[in-house]
């Protein structure tokens, strides 16, 4: 293909916004020509950056992506979770490649169904997986399985969520009910169940998982706090005051979510108002929320690799991200996310006392901004893929749907093992699901 993709943009959030950045940078591969957004403030702003005709802009999905709207090649969709399938299957009908925001879907049978009908149609679906394109995690990936360590037995994932990320995305946000969105597990943690597996080469037999929700409910609510920190609050220096947080000089992500055009050049009566109009300003101990603030996941491999994986909302500072640690017969991996840096101590051969020195991989030059440097990676390879693949010369992503599924089987599964209190045998539940989709399918 010589000229440029035509994207459909769904979705004009903060990851939208971004899908749109990354889409002028590479004019020669992809090109907005219209855009779709509920929120009118909101899809005016990215009509206005991509220089959109009004005709080309559209207040839903359904719309932009009907047989009347301009013709497209590729949906970038960056919508709510739980109209990710509903649009991906709208933009498959319409012929289109798509880019998918994670979580896929809100149920494991909905994110199966998905990869059926993408090879139904002949259509592409790459998921936005961006840390499989970070070089932290290749890194990892490599040693891992060139041997550098041996067979790893042991594998402990963290994921150290900031106490304001927490609060800002998982309790006020739009992730804070499982029942309007997917669980914390998944909407947090499907890039950790992503990785795994991918690290290691191995499927997972077995899942196990204990999690529970015990700070942010009424039950520590400080007496005499108001329903929304903006009407007054007599508890002095709450590290969740939503009024020191949102108001203060920050005015990009996370702030940015009230309105895209939130800037200190807005008056400071309209940001508290803005703010005081949002889920944004709830006292986080109003009970809103249902889903973890704390959370492990017990995975077991085929070849007998044991994973953990701790998500807790309580962290701070550079002791947040993800980090690792992998234990194998030939040595240890230690890595850093936020650090940029990979440890690697090799089992050494000598007699007692003998010291082998650990190899520090530095990766803090490799350009680590957005996702560890994986958001544009995978971006330009994605697109890449897509230009390419319709004159037949095209590689696939390294996040297709087909393998982006099975992080979403292995969220689902720890849901149902954290609320049942079983071990989920994985052959079984992926069967199940499988029956699902395909008597979707059938539809």
């Amino acid at each position: 293909m010589t000229e440029p993709l035509r994207a459909v943009l769904v979705g004009c959030g903060n990851r939208g916004r971004m899908f749109g950045e990354l889409s002028r940078r590479n004019p020669k591969m992809i090109r907005i020509v219209s855009i779709a957004d509920a929120r009118a403030e909101w899809r005016e702003a990215e009509a206005e950056r991509n220089h959109l005709p009004s005709e080309a802009v559209f207040a839903s999905f359904e719309e932009a992506l009907s047989a009347s709207a301009p013709a497209a090649d590729v949906a970038l969709i960056a919508t709510n979770d739980r109209t990710h399938h509903a649009a991906t299957v709208a933009a498959l009908a319409k012929g289109c490649h798509v880019l998918l925001e994670k979580p896929v879907a809100h149920g494991a049978a909905l994110a199966a169904h998905l990869a059926l009908l993408a090879r139904r149609t002949g259509r592409q679906i790459a998921v936005q997986h961006e840390l499989r394109y970070s070089p932290f995690f290749q890194e990892i990936r490599r040693l891992v399985r060139d041997g550098a360590i041996g067979q790893v037995y042991s594998y402990t994932h963290t994921e150290h969520v900031e106490f304001w990320h927490m609060t800002h995305s998982f309790v006020r946000g739009n992730w804070n009910h499982s029942d309007q969105e997917n669980p914390m597990i998944l909407a947090k943690c499907c890039h950790d169940l992503d990785l795994m597996p991918w690290i290691l080469g191995d499927e997972v037999a077995r899942v196990s998982s204990f999690g529970r929700l015990d700070h942010f409910t009424r039950a520590n609510k400080p007496a005499g706090s108001p329903e929304q920190c903006t009407d007054g609050c007599p508890v002095k220096d709450c590290i969740h005051d939503a009024a020191a947080f949102y108001l203060g000089p920050c005015t990009t992500w996370p702030v940015a979510v009230l309105g895209p055009k939130f800037s200190e050049s807005v008056p400071m009566e309209e940001r508290r108002r803005r703010l005081a109009a949002s889920p944004y300003s709830r006292c986080v101990y109003n009970g809103h929320n249902n889903v973890v603030d704390h959370q492990s996941v017990m995975l077991e491999t085929r070849r007998g690799t044991i994973c953990t994986l701790t998500m807790q909302g309580f962290s701070i500072g550079e002791e947040c991200g993800r980090k690792l640690r992998l234990d194998g017969t030939h040595g240890t991996i230690r890595g850093d996310m936020a650090r940029g840096t990979i440890t690697l101590y090799r089992h050494w051969h000598g007699p007692f006392g003998t010291k082998a020195e650990p190899e520090l991989i530095d990766l803090r030059k490799a350009g680590l901004d957005g996702h560890g440097g994986g958001d544009e990676r995978l971006f330009k390879h994605v697109i890449e893929c897509f230009w390419k693949g319709d004159s037949g010369r095209g590689d696939d992503p390294l996040t297709t749907i087909d393998e982006s599924v099975e992080s979403h089987l292995l969220a689902w599964a720890a849901e149902e093992a954290r609320h049942e209190g079983t071990v989920v045998q994985m052959d079984e539940f992926r069967r199940r699901t499988a029956a699902e989709a395909e008597a979707m399918l059938g539809r």
